[in-house]
């Protein structure tokens, strides 16, 4: 059944429950009067940069080792088009949802390991991963049951628990994830070349560091 009420972008942040309501009660999207003005403010900037003699980084210049490569006027609409083409291609199997979440639940966690404030609670890493936390909350048992991370005690009054990472990345082999996430060759091999090695016994030794760096 449909959702009743839409959901608003832009004039305030997204909420997990308003997610929630497009991906299961398929909420309609309305976006915010504001929003608008907005994008159409930063849509002038651009243009501004566009029509300068100066150059500027990926609007009259390319990307990456093409930065300083001039790009003409009658060629930066097939510019962006390709921009946005490179990001969204990909090829082969679709990969294993619940091991690009782990991966990327284990980069938020190291990351977090130096921070002010220990951890980060559930809802927070739901937000950063566009997940309902319903979803994470089994990923979050299985590698707390292998002793990677562990609850640490809520920041303060009304505050969540937090989850930190209990392992040194630079000295933790990642064979006891694989074995957790049940992984075989073929779906390892779609995830990291590194993976698939671990799977065939070739590198068990491979670190969590090292992995996390080649997939970042």
């Amino acid at each position: 059944m449909p959702h009743t009420s839409p959901v608003t972008i832009g004039a305030a942040p997204l909420r997990p429950e308003d997610v929630v309501a497009v991906a299961r009660h398929h909420a309609t999207v309305a976006i915010d009067a504001g929003a608008l003005d907005r994008v159409a403010a930063a849509r002038g900037v651009i243009d501004g940069m566009a029509v300068d003699p100066n150059p500027h980084y990926g609007v009259s210049t390319g990307f990456g080792a093409l930065a300083t490569t001039f790009i003409a006027p009658e060629r930066r609409r097939q510019l962006q088009q390709s921009l946005i083409r490179s990001h969204a291609a990909g090829t082969g199997a679709e990969v294993e949802t619940e091991v690009i979440r782990a991966l990327q639940l284990l980069r938020q966690l190291a990351l977090a390991r130096n921070a002010p404030e220990c951890g980060r609670d559930t809802l927070a890493l739901a937000r950063s991963l566009r997940l309902d936390p319903l979803y994470l909350q089994p990923l979050l048992n299985a590698l707390e049951g292998i002793g990677w991370i562990g609850r640490v005690a809520p920041g303060g009054r009304g505050k969540g628990v937090r989850w930190a990472l209990l392992v040194d990345p630079a000295q933790t082999p990642v064979a006891a994830l694989v074995d957790v996430l049940l992984l075989d060759h073929a779906a390892a091999s779609q995830v990291s070349p590194l993976l698939a090695q671990i799977v065939s016994d070739e590198e068990r030794a491979l670190t969590l560091e090292r992995l996390l760096a080649a997939e970042a």
